[in-house]
């Protein structure tokens, strides 16, 4: 049961990327080439910023 458990958890390690890139596409809407492009760019760097951060304590609390 150990193995298993071990194998699912480096199972769900190696979602997380593929989850953070659907967190990203959802929560950041599509750049348009007008004024809201300059508005995106900033709350991008601030999604990417918690999602880092989360990612960071998913693996620390897998390890």
């Amino acid at each position: 049961m150990t193995l298993f458990i071990k194998r699912g958890r480096l199972l769900c390690l190696r979602q997380i990327p593929i989850f953070v890139t659907l967190l990203l596409y959802i929560l950041i809407p599509p750049v348009k080439k007008n004024n809201t492009s300059v508005m995106v760019l900033p709350q991008q760097k601030y999604y990417n910023k918690i999602i880092r951060n989360v990612v960071q304590k998913i693996a620390f609390k897998a390890h």
